[in-house]
């Protein structure tokens, strides 16, 4: 019922509100009847594409069992790539069916959500030093169709946070192509986007062609892996964090000058040719007094979506390898209380028992005061995350922190013995 609260035109906008009037003046209704209704005054002759559209929505929900809550992400509602091209094949019918302008309009600012789901589930990939949408795979012209629809039926919001000029300027960055840095040996291949957060948007490794950070079941702008987030927070939405980027030997050198006037230097390295680790590198110094406080936030793909701690399984050093999550419900998860912090020198780490890989994460503990990790299933996402202390630097100061992660092909307590 929340829906896209404050935006214009957002996913079956008018349907909703038909429902939500309806029921909230009499509350004894019952919504689906009241949804058929709408759509067959609403849509006339191509209503049944519609209806045909919503029953496939709610059935594929049910059937992948999943369970959206505010905010979800792609996964979260069933949707896939193969699921966005068959959505798109009921709005589709429903244009041919519609017999005048009017009906043909109100299909059209239907069909834009649906659009939008066959753009952010395309696969995006490296070539070149640009990270870019395939949008041979959906036709070229779908992106501009799509920005044209949500101009034309003035789509202000595409999230609650999110205002529709900013999230076209990037997808627009990404139908041409984002600036991407390259980072790779015998072992690893690293993708990263300098001038959107200094993201990861690949992280494969290359003995067994796992990309641990893909993640299709969310849509591009929600790929964040490895960023480094000031007092917790992401950046605002719009306003991407640049990074002028250098390459050196063997590593990607970020760099970018602070609002206050200091500096952050971001080193992701490959310690040989053949190195089996990712080290990551930070330093920020202050030019005024600045209180700080710094998230690093890695994500993962887990690659299922089951809510079981026996398969996915997250680990704490301390200093014998505990298994931490036995107990949680994994919406509870973001409680950094519930991980024990790792003895000094120690690691977190997470394994999928299922499909027998994983990561882990060696940390220096005196660094780093919180593990606040986060897991969601339906997502397909973990966050092995990693918090320092609330910190005041005098001008000419540094904070520095690091960590590295390697591939597990065994569980951590496997591995240990």
């Amino acid at each position: 019922m929340q829906a896209a609260g404050n935006a214009i035109s957002a996913e079956m906008s008018d349907a909703r509100n038909y429902v939500m009037s309806r029921c909230l003046w009499r509350p004894s209704e019952e919504s689906w009847p009241l949804l058929e209704e709408f759509c067959r005054l609403h849509y006339a002759e191509s209503a049944e594409p519609i209806l045909a559209y919503e029953r496939f929505l709610h059935r594929n929900a049910d059937l992948r069992e999943v369970h959206p809550g505010c905010f979800p992400v792609e996964g979260e509602v069933g949707l896939d790539a193969g699921v966005a091209r068959h959505i798109n094949t009921y709005f589709d019918e429903a244009l041919r069916f519609a017999k005048s302008d009017t009906v043909r309009d109100r299909v059209e600012k239907a069909s834009i959500p649906a659009l939008k789901s066959l753009i952010t589930l395309t696969p995006m990939a490296y070539a070149d030093g640009l990270y870019k949408i395939d949008t041979s795979a959906i036709g070229d012209d779908t992106v501009d169709r799509y920005i044209a629809l949500c101009k034309k039926y003035g789509l202000d919001h595409t999230g609650e946070e999110i205002p529709m000029k900013d999230y076209l300027q990037e997808l627009d960055m990404l139908r041409r192509g984002a600036a991407a840095a390259l980072l790779e040996n015998t072992v690893w291949r690293v993708v990263v986007l300098p001038e959107l957060n200094g993201r990861i948007v690949e992280m494969t490794y290359r003995p067994t062609g796992r990309n641990l950070v893909d993640a299709q079941t969310r849509g591009f702008g929600r790929r964040r892996s490895h960023e480094i987030w000031f007092n917790n927070r992401p950046p605002a939405a719009g306003a991407p964090q640049s990074f002028a980027c250098e390459t050196g030997q063997r590593s990607l050198i970020l760099t970018r000058t602070l609002e206050s006037g200091g500096s952050i230097r971001h080193v992701i390295s490959l310690k040989s040719d053949s190195g089996d680790t990712i080290a990551f590198q930070s330093e920020i110094t202050a030019s005024a007094p600045l209180t700080i406080e710094c998230l690093v936030h890695p994500e993962y793909d887990t690659v299922t979506s089951s809510e079981d701690p026996n398969i996915i399984a997250v680990y704490a050093k301390t200093p014998v390898w505990t298994h931490v999550n036995k107990d949680w419900r994994w919406d509870q998860s973001g409680n950094p209380d519930q991980t024990p912090p790792p003895a000094k020198g120690g690691a977190v780490a997470y394994y999928n028992h299922a499909e027998h890989f994983g990561v882990v994460e060696t940390l220096n503990s005196d660094t780093f005061s919180k593990q606040p990790i986060f897991w969601s299933p339906s997502r397909r996402q973990l966050n092995l995350q990693l918090s320092t202390p609330l910190t005041t630097l005098a001008p000419g100061k540094k904070l520095t922190f690091g960590y590295e992660i390697a591939y597990l092909a065994k569980s951590p307590v496997e591995r240990a013995k």
